[in-house]
């Protein structure tokens, strides 16, 4: 019995028969990007480099781009943001399961960041040797970017959510362009290393490979 008042667009999400083969990978591929700087340090420093080189050939314009960035994407307005959306899908579509989705693989995508950071006790860059202030100084672990992983989960899910109108083109350019406009932002920014940020897209890889996998064997077969 569907659970839901019209066709739902996330009727099935992308997924493979060796989902759990690709995502142990991803895992793995994560943790070991995150332990390259825990194992060799010096190679936190050289990363560094190019946050400062970023950070120090930038202006007012850029800092205020960086800023908003890191704030809207920021675990609060992230929160806000995903319910909101689910909130006007449902509205427009009449759809409770493609706001559910919309919450889930976000979700799913998103919070992934947060096992890693446990996994991987990697500290913040050193803020103080930045030639312009941006963002205040933060102090969990770095490894991997949570606001990137946000960037690529919430993108994942509009994309899914377009993927049969005419719009997916146009929505498939801007999720690629803020996941890269994010990455930027936060290393512009010197919080994170530049392997932070590539390791998010592996702890995003495996969460929404999971959810793939979940959402197709128990949300799927309740669908008309």
């Amino acid at each position: 019995m569907s659970t839901s008042t019209k066709p739902s667009k996330f009727r099935s999400l992308p997924t493979t028969r060796l989902w759990w083969l690709f995502a142990a990978a991803s895992a793995v591929a994560g943790v070991l990007i995150g332990l390259v700087g825990q194992i060799v340090p010096s190679t936190l420093d050289s990363q560094f480099q190019l946050d400062l080189w970023l950070n120090a050939n930038g202006n007012a314009a850029l800092d205020h781009i960086a800023s908003a960035a890191g704030e809207v994407y920021s675990p609060k307005f992230a929160i806000a943001i995903t319910i909101a959306t689910s909130l006007l899908v449902w509205l427009v579509t009449k759809s409770r399961i493609d706001a559910l989705a919309i919450s889930v693989i976000t979700a799913f995508g998103w919070l992934p960041a947060e096992a890693f950071k446990l996994l991987i006790d990697e500290g913040r860059p050193n803020q103080s040797l930045l030639a312009r202030m941006v963002v205040a100084p933060e102090t969990d672990n770095a490894f991997p970017s949570g606001h990137t992983c946000f960037a690529i989960a919430f993108g994942y899910a509009l994309f899914l959510l377009f993927r049969t109108s005419r719009f997916k083109n146009l929505v498939l350019i801007i999720w690629i362009a803020s996941v890269v406009v994010m990455a930027w932002a936060r290393l512009y920014s010197g919080v994170h290393y530049f392997t932070d940020v590539i390791g998010s897209s592996f702890a995003s890889l495996t969460g929404l490979l999971l959810v793939g996998f979940l959402w197709n064997r128990f949300v799927k077969p309740r669908l008309k």
